[in-house]
Order: structure tokens, then sequence, then C-alpha cells
């Protein structure tokens, strides 16, 4: 950076110089004037506006028709699933004769393009079984040293 200062220094003392040589008068430059070329250009002729066909009444219709029904799988696609509990007498029975451990009633979960069936539970089961996972946690309690 600091060199192209100098570069820059040095140029305007030679041009001093210079000057000075000539006795204190600029340089005349004289410019030729550029010859200024003109093109004209070609102008098209306007080109008449065709009409447009207007679309008929059908197709708008159809279109009105379309959109509606769009609208409407949008309004029950954005609605939440409902949880159904279904009690599958038949089903059960049969499965109830191979194990007996199962109960009646399935909660069937219907998500739109999957289903999930789970049976149900009461919650005297799911109290239970909290229950009994506390009575190991506090018969086997783990060290600190093993987390």
């Amino acid at each position: 950076m600091i060199f192209y200062q100098v570069e820059d220094v040095e140029v305007k003392f030679c041009d001093l110089e210079n000057l000075e040589a000539r006795k204190w008068q600029s340089e005349v430059v004289v410019k030729k004037a550029k010859k200024v070329t003109t093109t004209t250009k070609a102008t098209a002729k306007p080109v008449p506006a065709v009409a447009k066909a207007k679309a008929s009444s059908n197709l708008r219709a159809m279109m009105a028709a379309k959109r509606k029904a769009m609208a409407e799988a949008k309004k029950q696609s954005e609605g939440i699933p409902e949880i159904k509990v279904v009690n599958h007498d038949k089903e059960m029975s049969e499965a109830k004769e191979k194990k007996p451990e199962e109960k009646e009633e399935q909660i069937d979960f219907d998500g739109g393009f999957f289903s999930v069936n789970t049976p149900a539970k009461s919650p005297a089961e799911i109290a239970e079984k909290l229950a009994s996972a506390e009575r190991r946690r506090t018969l086997n309690p783990t060290s600190p040293s093993k987390r």
C-alpha cells in the first residue's frame, strides 16, 4: 500500500518537473470531436388486438364445483380424528376361548390413511402396573455410581 503512495508521489514530481521545463505552461491537448452516428430503427406496425375467447359457462360452473369440493375436503381434513371404542363380540369371544387374558373392548384409532387397534385397559390395571414398578425401584435401588 505504501509502495503505491510512493510511486504516486514520484509521478507527481515528474509531472511538476515537466511543467517547469515548459516554463509553467500546461499542455494543450486537442481533443477530436467524435462523429456521432445515428441509426434509425424500423418501426413495427401495430398488430391488431385479437379478441380472446370467453370461457364457456359450463367450464366456469365446473371450476366452481371443483373449488367447492376442495374447500369441503380441506374442512374435513382439518378435523381431529375421533377415537372410537368398539366391542368386537364375535372376534373377542373366539380369542377369549384361545386366550382368556384378553379383554373384550378394543380401542380403534382411525388416522386417515392408517388405523391402530389397541386393547382397552382399565384404570385398575394401570394402577397395578405402576405400583409394581414402584415396588421394584424401592427394593432394588441403584447406586449413583451405576448411573
